[in-house]
């Protein structure tokens, strides 16, 4: 993978097996290649290109970690990513019908709640599992215990759930 901008010398490099050192020394300099590069890798304009093969989207395929002390495993864009992958499974072909069940029982419930309640109450036809998700406040274990650990806990999420390189 190669990360080229017009006002750089030459190309970046990331490599699976090394890891890739850039060292800007002017404080300006890095204030604008930081800047842009943030605003691209969250979707906004710049003139950084990242190729592999091909031009790829850099908001797409980068996560910049610009405060490392504040990663969050569960971020808003993160838990939608996982309810998205764990809605996929509870219809898919091994959950489908526990899944079904399991929405059928949670209307029965509320049906039965709103004849004990003094309430008419309004339900969705079929509820979203994804409601269900967020409802149960579904999200991922953080297993670290420091911070080193909380960080590759956070890059092995954006790699294996986000698909960022």
């Amino acid at each position: 993978m190669k990360l080229v901008h017009p006002d750089l010398e030459g190309q970046i490099l990331f490599d699976a097996q090394r890891p890739c050192e850039w060292i800007i020394e002017s404080p300006d300099a890095f204030l604008k290649f930081s800047q842009e590069l943030c605003s691209q890798a969250g979707g906004g304009e710049g003139r950084f290109v990242l190729s592999e093969e091909e031009e790829i989207s850099l908001s797409k395929y980068a996560e910049i970690i610009v405060n490392p002390l504040n990663v969050d495993i569960n971020d808003r864009k993160v838990l939608n990513k996982l309810y998205a992958e764990l809605s996929e499974l509870a219809f898919g072909e091994e959950l489908y019908l526990e899944t079904q069940k399991m929405l059928a029982g949670l209307q029965e419930y509320l049906l039965k709640l709103e004849h004990t309640s003094d309430y008419f109450l309004e339900t969705d036809s079929e509820p979203d599992v994804t409601a269900v998700f967020k409802a149960a406040g579904v999200r991922l274990q953080n297993y670290a215990d420091n911070f080193i650990e909380n960080l590759c806990q956070y890059i092995t999420m954006m790699a294996s759930l986000m698909r960022k390189n």
